[in-house]
């Protein structure tokens, strides 16, 4: 039986414009970046990534969607310059394995989601 995918973890709330990333080929990078040398060890790495991404995108569409929940970890921002978030949503697409951790990373840095304080 496959992993669940990101089509399984929602029935909705996804934001209709965070795009889906194809969690195989996550997986397949960091199985060719991580440098281990053992299996068990390559497949605790592709594990732990793809743990990461399901994270992120569970993140991300709390981020965009009403919720009862105080656990968030981000929140979009009302004030976004106009375009922040296409132009993060083209710089994720750009790069060789597109991830949502990496798009969390680019909605930060254009202002269109903030940290929400832990206490």
């Amino acid at each position: 039986m496959a992993a669940p995918g990101i089509g399984d973890l929602l029935l909705s709330g996804k934001p209709d414009w965070l795009p889906v990333h194809d969690l195989g080929r996550i997986a397949a990078a960091v199985d060719r970046d991580c440098g281990f040398g053992s299996d068990m060890m390559v497949a605790q790495a592709v594990n732990g990534a793809l743990f990461e991404e399901r994270l992120a995108f569970l993140q991300l569409c709390a981020a965009f969607t009403p919720m009862l929940s105080d656990r968030r970890r981000y929140r979009a921002l009302s004030d976004a310059a106009p375009g922040a978030r296409d132009r993060a949503l083209a710089a994720n697409a750009a790069q060789d394995c597109p991830s949502y951790t990496s798009l969390i990373g680019l909605l930060l840095r254009e202002g269109v989601i903030g940290e929400i304080p832990t206490e």
